[in-house]
């Protein structure tokens, strides 16, 4: 499995990749949901936020940040991946990078 974004810097126009595989990914419970007594229990929003540079202008105020979702607890539901400080042009399943079912 690939875990390679594809970003354009917003300083110099260059296109990228990131792979994700290279980074100390630390993932936090940024909120929980509860569905209330009939949904199938409460619902973690997993996110880590990855700080990299341009390789070819050398901007090094781009953050990525990757959401999960996992809902019910322990099953993979849906996923995001926001950036600042460049375009995402090309994102890839972060699924298995994802910490479903560790409950910290």
């Amino acid at each position: 499995m690939s875990y390679i974004v594809k970003l354009k810097c917003d300083a110099c126009n260059s296109i990228f990749d990131v792979d994700l595989e290279n980074y100390d990914i630390v993932w936090e419970v940024a909120d929980t949901f509860d569905h209330g007594d009939n949904a199938m229990g409460e619902e973690l929003h997993h996110e880590a936020v990855i700080d990299v540079s341009c390789p070819d202008c050398e901007k090094d105020d781009i953050q990525i940040t990757l959401s999960v979702w996992e809902y019910p607890v322990g099953a993979y539901n849906n996923q995001e991946i926001g950036v600042d400080g460049a375009e995402l042009v090309q994102g890839c399943d972060i699924q298995g990078l994802a910490p479903i079912g560790d409950i910290e």
